[in-house]
């Protein structure tokens, strides 16, 4: 028989007249588990006492302990990083970043014209080598993203100039004259 493991069914009587007498006289030789069945009487006596302080926890205490820092702060650092911010997103609002890079440029860039050039919308911009060879065009600017070119029109005789407006590569083409847009 296990003694440690029948020492709830010791308390709690539900051994039999033979486990009981077998357990009993075991209990009287070993002091270990004399003192194993004290400890759990005890342990089931304070489980069932009504009188034990029960305490709440005080949350201000554990704030404080989890957190030692002052309160100021939290509210500076927070302050301080939100002012960073503003300050870097408003500076990217007046000062935007520049680049040369064709890939990016827009037809919107707001770059003056300073020479009279043409500008084209293609409809497949993969045709601009080709349309480039057949009117000897000079190109100016790329405009990638808008799928338009801008080109002198100093090599242009007025034939070739009917036969690039009636091109059907061609989406638009525009005149712009110096000054503009």
């Amino acid at each position: 028989m296990d003694f440690e493991a029948s020492i709830p069914d010791y308390i709690n009587h539900h051994l039999s007249e033979s486990e009981l007498a077998l357990f009993e006289a075991q209990l009287l030789k070993d002091p270990s588990l004399q003192a194993q069945v004290e400890l759990e009487r005890r342990l089931r006596h304070q489980m069932r006492e009504p009188n034990l302080p029960q305490t709440r926890p005080n949350f201000d205490t554990f704030s404080k302990a989890l957190n030692p820092r002052p309160w100021w702060t939290h509210n500076f650092a927070w302050s301080a990083a939100m002012a960073i911010a503003f300050v870097a997103v408003l500076g990217l609002a007046y000062f935007p970043i520049q680049s040369d890079n064709a890939e990016f440029r827009t037809l919107s860039s707001g770059q003056a014209i300073q020479a009279p050039v043409i500008r084209i919308v293609l409809h497949d911009f993969s045709e601009l080598d080709k349309l480039a060879a057949t009117y000897d065009l000079e190109v100016i600017s790329l405009y990638p993203t808008a799928q338009a070119v801008d080109v002198t029109p100093d090599n242009l005789s007025d034939e070739e100039r009917a036969r690039l407006m009636q091109d059907h590569r061609i989406r638009l083409l525009k005149f712009l004259e110096p000054g503009t847009f």
